[in-house]
């Protein structure tokens, strides 16, 4: 077992050994319902903040402080702590729906689910908080709130880990040092903990030795952080290689279903010209949008031989997308410089209610290259998290992305490719048709971005710094949720036994 699985669990023991020599205060009467409500929609409209369009980052650790105040009030129960995660969730779902501009009833079923999954969590925080000294804030808050950030994206999959505020940290490579070691839920469980030692602090500031101890907890929180970050980023680089991605706009090339000149009329002229500048640039892998091309059982082999005929021509490897109407399957064909094909790939995670095709049953796709061990994805597949993990136990050095979004959920996706990379520990490379191509390293820094909405067609060529392939998250998966379920249960029954000595 590696050490990494020991550190909530140090944490919590030496947090158990503070809380035996604290004492508790009298139960006061609980605050008016809007100093419960307006507060958590408060934390959860600045939540909505952190990400697109304005995405700024610095609110994820700071949005939930309101919603911590909320939480530790003395008289909190699990009644008003359910209205207080409901707020949050009214109050960050909305901009998200704003943002995002969904159908009424998608948008709105997407609302209610993840509003729920915040009601119940807020719940079960009161109901434990409102048992027990407020010190064991420390623990609850971060614990819960983890658990159920895990739990909406497992049980509610629509977009994954896109789901999770935390993802709106992307821009910040080191704020994702702790994806390699536990995944996303690590980054929401130091945010948490960061906030509610900050409001601990803050609230018991005339209890000194509480007020101390929480400020402590708040500064290793940074520290560790800090130094999780610095240990990322200032890795060395096995080698670089030069990749290039490229995209376009239906509105600019149309859809690959409303083209009519014969699908390897289309790769010459669409592709070919943006293949040709690659090479020229020096790249030897390029990677393009998701359903770039449409083939049917008559043209899927014509469709075979322009690429190859391309991958030839340009000495690249190439990694494109096309929709096989034949099969009714969203693929990506891998090919060798020489022009052989080195397999496909299938789409494995569809979009509920948007995608309606024949999904892969998860096979992975790893090609060697000159350049590394090569896997691919497909759009919505990079929203989880269990095909990046298979990758990464490979491992691969490099993944291809190809994608396909629209403008209001292209930056939304973006961040989750990077934090993809980061907790899976493989480059990225993402071609996209109504979005933004890109190039990724493994530590989530974005090397070279283009948006087709606002830059048309076009190739993005970078050298990409490429480092040794793997994570232990990539290996050991979502412990810390695990951690955080056995913690929630130890709180509950701690909380039931400090009911038990108040009635004695």
């Amino acid at each position: 077992m590696p050490p990494e699985r020991f550190i909530p669990l140090a944490i919590f023991g030496v947090f158990r050994l503070y809380t035996a020599h604290v004492d508790g205060t009298p139960p006061a009467p609980a605050m008016g319902w809007s100093r419960i409500l307006f507060p958590s929609l408060a934390a959860g409209v600045l939540l909505g903040l952190a990400g697109p369009p304005l995405s700024i980052p610095p609110l994820v650790a700071v949005a939930l402080i309101p919603f911590a105040a909320v939480m530790l009030q003395p008289g909190i129960d699990g009644k008003r702590g359910a209205a207080a995660g409901a707020a949050l969730g009214v109050g960050a779902n909305g901009v998200l729906a704003m943002v995002l501009q969904f159908p009424p009833v998608f948008a709105g079923l997407l609302i209610v689910a993840l509003t729920l999954s915040w009601t119940l969590m807020g719940f079960v925080a009161g109901a434990l908080l409102g048992r027990l000294r407020p010190t064991w804030a420390l623990l609850v808050l971060p614990c819960t709130i983890t658990l159920f950030e895990y739990l909406s994206v497992t049980l509610i999959p629509v977009f994954g880990t896109a789901q999770s505020f935390v993802r709106a940290l992307a821009p910040w490579p080191g704020a994702l040092a702790s994806a390699p070691l536990t995944g996303f839920t690590g980054m929401v469980f130091l945010a948490v903990l960061f906030q509610t030692a900050v409001v601990l602090a803050l609230v018991h500031a005339r209890r000194r030795r509480l007020a101390v101890a929480s400020s402590v907890a708040a500064l290793v929180v940074l520290a560790v952080a800090a130094g999780l970050g610095w240990a990322r980023t200032s890795r060395t680089p096995v080698t670089t290689v030069r990749v290039a991605a490229a995209g376009w706009t239906y509105e600019d090339e149309g859809s690959p279903w409303q083209r009519k000149a014969p699908v390897e009329d289309q790769v010459d002229q669409l592709l070919g010209p943006l293949a040709r500048t690659a090479t020229v640039a020096g790249a030897e892998l390029l990677v393009a949008p998701e359903v770039a091309f449409s083939a049917g059982p008559r043209d899927r082999v014509a469709l075979w031989e322009a690429l190859s005929t391309l991958a030839r021509e340009t000495q690249m490897t190439l990694v494109v997308g096309y929709f096989d109407s034949g099969l009714d399957a969203n693929q990506a064909i891998v090919l060798h410089p020489d022009g052989s094909i080195a397999g496909e790939y299938r789409k494995t995670h569809l979009i509920p209610g948007m995608e309606d095709y024949t999904r892969g049953d998860g096979s992975l796709l790893v090609t060697t290259t000159t350049l590394g061990d090569l896997g691919v994805l497909i759009c919505q597949d990079d929203n989880f998290s269990d095909l990046g993990r298979a990758y990464g136990r490979e491992p691969v050095q490099l993944l291809a992305v190809p994608t396909n979004d629209w403008q209001q959920v292209q930056e939304f996706h973006l961040q989750n490719t990077v934090l993809r990379a980061a907790d899976s520990g493989f480059a990225v490379v993402r071609g996209a048709s109504n979005g933004v191509s890109a190039i990724i390293d493994a530590n989530g820094r974005l090397i070279s971005v283009l948006d087709h909405h606002t830059d048309g067609t076009g190739v993005v060529v970078s050298d990409l710094p490429v480092f040794h392939g793997g994570t232990p998250y990539a290996h050991f998966g979502n412990w810390l949720p695990v951690v955080c379920f056995g913690l929630v249960v130890f709180c509950g029954f701690e909380a039931r036994r400090s009911r038990i000595r108040s009635r004695s």
